[in-house]
């Protein structure tokens, strides 16, 4: 007959293997292990949670900036000169445009249906301006003609971020286009 061997015991009885690997410790060490985790925890999953905070943050910056270019794009080619008037009615020049040309209310409604902006806590602020960007900035399409800047400023209040500030944080990217038609 074989004897059996003291690996082959422990595996048939792996509760006893376990009490014996625990009891290798000191006596004074017993909860050493649950401490440790319990710092080491706290310090990891704020750092974890920090960082997805920050990537969240990081998105909806990124969605301000592409909003606002695109917004400026939209507007840039839907210029007082994008248009013909003939019989009373209005069409645009390029028949794969709609909206043409194209007013505030128009160009807010564009900036509000870009990914990432919510209607509540988005603002967007239209400026037609003369060649130079600078001079003659007016709010309504009136200075909406081909050569001219437009400039569209979207800003947007993200909620809070943990830990850092109670306030929501305000996003803001301003975006400038020439008016081409």
């Amino acid at each position: 007959m074989i004897k059996s061997m003291p690996i082959l015991r422990l595996a048939l009885r792996p509760a006893a293997f376990l009490s014996r690997c625990w009891r290798k410790h000191g006596r004074g060490e017993t909860g050493a292990e649950l401490l440790e985790f319990a710092i080491c925890a706290n310090v990891f999953f704020l750092f974890c949670f920090g960082f997805l905070q920050l990537c969240l943050v990081l998105f909806s910056l990124h969605c301000v900036g592409e909003a606002s270019r695109q917004t400026a794009r939209w507007a840039s080619v839907r210029g007082t000169a994008s248009s013909v008037t003939s019989g009373g009615a209005t069409s645009c020049l390029n028949p794969n445009i709609s909206t043409c040309p194209a007013a505030d209310a128009d160009v807010l409604a564009f900036a509000q249906k870009q990914p990432g902006m919510g209607a509540g806590s988005t603002g967007v602020t239209v400026n037609w301006c003369n060649s130079d960007g600078v001079t003659g900035c007016v709010d309504d399409n009136s200075n909406a003609k081909p050569g001219n800047v437009i400039k569209v400023t979207v800003t947007y209040t993200y909620a809070s971020v943990p830990f850092v500030r109670s306030s929501g944080l305000t996003l803001t990217s301003t975006a400038s286009k020439v008016i081409w038609q």
